[in-house]
């Protein structure tokens, strides 16, 4: 339930900054299934996955894609940071300390 909670808060944030074409990625199979999916289930899931589906339609394109979870540890990382932090906070064309070494180790291994 909370990746699908960070999905709707990840469309807002792209809508609010204007962007047009979006990818978002995910590691939870689950939520980027459903997302992807055609049909609806009645399950507590399908309320925010019917929102993202919604919110979705605002862009020119959208795209919901799986990573593995060694694959988005940066992502990760920022999410342990965000359970014990009390401000929201937005990163916009910079990174934060705490995933620098982890997006400078990804960019050299691939």
């Amino acid at each position: 339930m909370v990746e699908a909670f960070t999905a709707l808060r990840a469309i807002d944030f792209g809508f609010h900054m204007g962007f047009a074409n979006v990818v978002f990625e995910g590691d939870s199979l689950m939520v980027i299934s459903r997302l992807n999916a055609m049909e609806e289930d009645l399950s507590a899931l399908d309320v925010f996955i019917f929102y993202i589906k919604a919110k979705s339609l605002l862009f020119s394109t959208c795209q919901f894609c799986h990573v593995q979870r060694q694959g988005n540890e940066a992502a990760n990382a920022l999410a342990r940071y965000g359970v014990v932090y009390v401000n929201e906070t937005i990163w916009v064309e910079n990174c934060p300390c705490l995933t620098l070494d982890i997006v400078l180790a990804e960019s050299i291994s691939t």
